[in-house]
């Protein structure tokens, strides 16, 4: 038994990285089982002991929308791996004071959770979520910084739509009010082929495309200089509708909640 207990922590390694926790749920009288997604390895699973106790030593580091430095033991064969120690980083206590602002931030990290693997390994998603919140306030465009995360996010998961070209036939897309956009074929639809349109397109208008092609190219401080129509944004929405019914297998508890009570 010894040997065997030796072996076994012996292919443990202590490691550390940032990481942005997404949710925790309750595990027996006294555990709690923390979801994360971190910068070197990609969301992982920790389990953390004493969390009633009075001598919890990992305070608010474990709350959702938290960036924290984790030291934990980590094994390649183990899907949930035991966390030694967590410190706060960043609280975004703007984001915090705001429901609005809190509820969407707990949409993300839903999000975030629901379409990413285990140990999937993606820069572009930790800096996304990590950006996002820094730069949501009450004084912010929230509402397009929103949308942009949601797009951004589609995008490095691997469903950007295709907008250069016709995404059924390759010809060009003819300038003008109004297109298709389809997302089970990917993309922008010219004319000829909005023929054969899914039950997942929408149209969208001229201004909606440039905010796509936009949101593909500028960075994330860029977006509250963006001026949009109410009728783009409202298109935007639908979009993402779209984008969710098609690549979610079930309704978010966190984006429910927000329909709920309207914000």
């Amino acid at each position: 038994m010894v040997a065997e207990e030796e072996e076994r922590l012996g292919l443990m390694t202590l490691a550390k990285t940032e990481a942005i926790v997404l949710k925790t749920a309750g595990y027996g009288e006294d555990h709690r089982i923390v979801n994360c997604f971190t910068l070197n390895f990609g969301k992982l699973k920790f389990a953390v002991k004493g969390v009633h106790s009075k001598k919890n030593r990992f305070g608010a580091s474990l709350e959702p929308m938290m960036l924290s430095r984790m030291v934990f033991y980590d094994h390649p064969a183990r899907e949930i791996l035991m966390l030694s120690q967590a410190d706060i980083i960043n609280a975004f206590p703007l984001l915090r004071k705001d429901i609005k602002l809190m509820s969407w931030g707990l949409y993300m990290v839903e999000l975030t959770d629901e379409l990413t693997a285990e140990r999937d390994r993606s820069e572009d998603v930790f800096f996304l979520l990590k950006n996002t919140f820094a730069n949501l306030s009450p004084e912010s465009e929230w509402k397009m910084l929103i949308k942009y995360f949601e797009l951004k996010f589609f995008k490095i998961c691997g469903y950007e739509l295709q907008l250069a070209n016709c995404v059924e036939c390759r010809g060009p897309i003819i300038s003008k009010n109004t297109y298709c956009a389809d997302i089970n074929k990917g993309g922008i639809l010219c004319e000829k082929c909005q023929k054969n349109i899914s039950f997942m397109s929408i149209n969208i208008s001229g201004e909606t495309l440039k905010i796509l092609e936009l949101f593909s190219s500028i960075s994330i401080d860029k977006v509250n200089r963006l001026i949009v129509s109410e009728r783009a944004f409202e298109e935007l929405e639908g979009l993402m509708d779209l984008y969710r019914k098609k690549y979610l297998s079930r309704e978010l508890k966190s984006l429910d909640f927000i329909r709920n009570i309207n914000i």
